[in-house]
């Protein structure tokens, strides 16, 4: 596990005009291994759309939601579901379309 990943959640927060805004705040920073699964292409509306899928190792998170995403660099992952690997409680295995 030797990439630096950052585990964020959407808050919900109110601007200077008390409108609500939707921003992503840090949960966990750790380290993960990442394979790449899967590429895909489509095309719609005169615009080609390329999805990649990744399988991300952690360590075991209680808290973890697939609501969250993963940040690794300048790339962002969204989770697509959480594998508890042999139902352990010590590595996750996260299945993540990254959209590019």
């Amino acid at each position: 596990m030797r990439h630096p990943i950052s585990i964020q959640q959407k808050t919900r927060i109110r601007d200077e005009i008390g409108a609500w805004q939707e921003s992503w705040s840090e949960v966990v920073s750790c380290r993960a291994a990442i394979w790449s699964i899967s590429a895909s292409e489509s095309a719609a509306s005169n615009r080609l759309d390329y999805t990649t899928t990744h399988k991300i190792r952690i360590r075991y998170l209680p808290s973890l939601t697939p609501d969250m995403r993963v940040v690794f660099g300048r790339r962002v992952f969204e989770i697509a579901s959480i594998i508890n690997i042999n139902e352990g409680g010590r590595l996750i295995d996260l299945i993540c379309r990254e959209t590019v």
